[in-house]
């Protein structure tokens, strides 16, 4: 290659030549609207977007470049694969199909797919192949599988000239539940040891009342499951099951039962908040939930980390006597209610007005108190953590401006906080004093999240997640 390096347009993302060289196709950063320009960035024009709630990408030409095509993901409805003339024509619709996550056109007109698995696999992604008519605007028939793939997600296809060669990144995002033991002031983190070995996704939720077993919920058998591991113990117990997904196992502050977030995988926009008496009696739902608490953390798997800071979610003190709060999504607030463990009867406490996205939170061992985070960018700017008091709303102020706060879990006396930090670098657990001192206290290249004490003080459960992505090629697929 030779030359010197020159700039073609400004706010460019997943630029495409045209198959001639004459033109390029490329999104705006936020992926909100679609550009053709000329080879050399002139006469660049806007050819599809803003639209409320939509999203482009990725962008590619069909093998004759008379047409431009992308993905277009729109709130409440299904990804369409889209193509348009290179002026901003009438679009047409080739291909539209709820698990469609990416394409790539191959020279001799047909369409390679990457596409969701069915659930409970639906964090999995396998190739399929598109025919396509010669126009480029409409599906030959239905899309023929390639590949039959499991716990890895594809993206960044990329093909040869003759069609013969795919090359694309193939990820594997793993969460696994790691224990570790605390100081007398939880100002140092020691003897660190893997707790499960599944190679799936395991988060902690609670632990026994005789902090001698970490609840937590698993994929680790298709769909999600509530499980309970002893320290010593090398393989986990399965506790609740069946055949709807469950999550988010808390123990009830009288200690009679186990209560859980449960879904139904083939109907996700409503699920349920559970009881189950540790007497062996069957579960009983106390009330209804909307949302569904794993859509988002499997969206960021497709192309970065998994999370927990999803909603609904809800927590129950370890001490006694206390009520068990859910944390839910109305009217783009995170709106806090408090709950009895035994009847349901429910209660507003708080009605934040933050934005959900980026937030977190965790309920005081003793149930008086919310601390309450969002995930600033960054740079820092706009990020904090507060302390809510249950009983009269009054909020206290931990830290602001803090880099890449994203998780937090109380200490078991309630007297100090761990929080967990992404930074580029990697993941970071910190032990935060109320009046925002922190000591970092494990750093990984991964990231961990989701610190849960144990009741008696002595340990830290929390998540590792660990990212494997290398580039993979197929050769003669077809």
């Amino acid at each position: 290659m030779t030359g010197s390096v020159r700039k073609l347009c400004d706010d460019a993302l997943r630029a495409v030549p045209s198959p001639d060289g004459s033109h390029i196709a490329f999104l705006t950063p936020a992926s909100t609207e679609v550009w053709v320009a000329g080879s050399n960035g002139q006469d660049a024009r806007r050819i599809a977007g803003p639209e409320p709630g939509t999203r482009f990408s990725p962008v590619d030409w069909t093998p004759d470049g008379r047409r431009v095509a992308w993905i277009r993901s729109r709130e409440g409805e299904a990804p369409a694969l889209e193509t348009c003339d290179p002026e901003g024509g009438p679009r047409a619709t080739v291909f539209s199909d709820s698990h469609l996550r990416l394409f790539r056109w191959t020279p001799d007109g047909s369409v390679i797919l990457s596409m969701a698995e069915l659930p409970p696999n639906d964090a999995s992604h396998s190739l399929w192949e598109l025919r396509v008519d010669a126009r480029g605007q409409r599906a030959r028939g239905r899309p023929r599988r390639i590949t039959n793939w499991v716990g890895t997600s594809t993206h960044d296809l990329s093909i040869t000239a003759d069609g013969e060669r795919l090359a694309f990144a193939r990820t594997k995002v793993v969460a696994d539940v790691y224990i570790a033991d605390l100081d007398k002031n939880g100002d140092a983190l020691r003897n660190r040891r893997r707790l499960t070995a599944a190679d799936r996704t395991s988060w902690p939720s609670a632990w026994t009342e005789d902090s001698r077993a970490v609840v937590f919920h698993s994929d680790r058998n298709g769909d999600f499951d509530i499980y309970r591991q002893g320290l010593s113990s090398t393989a986990p117990e399965l506790w609740f099951s069946g055949r709807d997904e469950q999550f988010q196992g808390q123990i009830s502050p009288d200690k009679t039962s186990l209560l859980y977030l449960e879904w139904n995988p083939d109907r996700r926009d409503t699920g349920r908040l559970m009881r189950a008496l540790l007497s062996g009696e069957p579960p009983r739902m106390l009330f209804a939930l909307s949302g569904y608490p794993i859509a988002a953390q499997r969206e960021q798997a497709f192309r970065g980390r998994l999370h927990t800071n999803v909603y609904p979610s809800f927590r129950c003190p370890s001490a006694s006597g206390g009520n068990c709060v859910v944390a839910e999504v109305q009217q783009g607030l995170v709106v806090f209610t408090a709950f009895d463990a035994a009847s349901g009867a429910r209660r507003e406490i708080v009605k934040t007005g933050a934005d959900p996205r980026n937030t977190f939170w965790d309920l005081s061992a003793d149930g008086a108190r919310i601390a309450f985070g969002k995930r600033g960018p960054a740079s820092g700017k706009g990020g904090y953590l507060r302390i809510i008091t249950i009983a009269d709303g009054s909020v206290a102020e931990v830290a602001n401006d803090q880099l890449q706060w994203d998780g937090v879990g109380w200490a078991a006396d309630g007297k100090s906080l761990f929080v967990s930090i992404d930074l580029a670098t990697g993941g970071r657990l910190a032990h935060v004093n109320l009046d925002g001192k922190a000591s970092e206290l494990y750093r990984t290249i991964g990231w961990v999240d989701r610190p849960v004490a144990s009741p008696d003080g002595r340990r830290l459960a929390f998540s590792e997640i660990t990212y494997d992505s290398n580039v993979w090629m197929l050769e003669h697929f077809r």
